[in-house]
């Protein structure tokens, strides 16, 4: 306990599902601590605190069978490795969310989609590293964006108006690629940011930046919205 806060550093127990508690002692609990929940193969789901705002580092690494994450909207930080080498379905952040370690997802074998929200101010290459189920990706704002080549289930992108640039290979070598959804935002897409024999259509703005390269690149192009 700190500052009339708490961190939840430890748990002895075997559950399957977790509903963590937001107030302990008449105190809110904000943080998750580093390992505090780390290697607990019984557990499959877990609510997290309404008021956290920090997950540290390998908070539930190596939970192997967690599938299902509730995120509350009070949560700032993520740190690295928080969910390493879990069984993750889906990853819903909320728009609170500013920051992510590096390798926080990484090798979710089972992730089939990942749904980043406004709230991010970058996003590190290594932080879906191994995610090789990722079918949907959605993100609203990151600044630039890349680390996803090679990702072979990978189908569908979304890029929300918070992200301005996507960087070399970013999306190269994702032989399932279908589409791809630019907001204006989007300033700048690297020469080999994608595979140039990819049969991708890129949606976009007929007159953003996304529009132009797609003509420049031969991309197949649809307006949208």
């Amino acid at each position: 306990m700190e500052d009339g806060c708490v961190t939840l550093t430890g748990y002895s127990g075997s559950a399957v599902q977790l509903v963590l508690p937001t107030y302990l002692e008449g105190m809110p609990v904000t943080a998750i601590g580093v390992d505090a929940f780390s290697d607990l193969a019984s557990l499959e789901s877990v609510v997290l605190p309404h008021r956290l705002e920090v997950i540290e580092n390998s908070a539930f690494g190596y939970c192997a069978n967690l599938r299902r994450v509730t995120f509350p909207p009070s949560l700032r930080r993520i740190d690295y490795y928080a969910f390493y080498r879990c069984n993750l379905d889906s990853v819903a952040l909320p728009d609170s969310v500013t920051t992510l370690g590096y390798n926080v997802f990484e090798e979710n074998l089972h992730l089939t989609k990942a749904s980043l929200g406004s709230g991010l101010t970058g996003l590190d290459s290594t932080v879906f590293s191994g995610c090789s189920a990722l079918e949907t990706l959605e993100i609203a704002s990151a600044g630039s964006v890349a680390g996803f080549s090679g990702s072979p289930a990978l189908r569908t992108v979304v890029l929300g108006g918070g992200v301005r640039a996507i960087l070399s290979g970013a999306f190269a070598d994702c032989p399932a690629l279908k589409n791809v959804y630019c907001s204006s935002g989007v300033v700048s897409i690297a020469n080999d940011a994608f595979d140039a024999r990819a049969g991708f259509t890129l949606h976009a703005d007929g007159g953003s930046f996304a529009a132009a390269y797609s003509k420049q690149r031969g991309i197949r192009f649809s307006e949208y919205p």
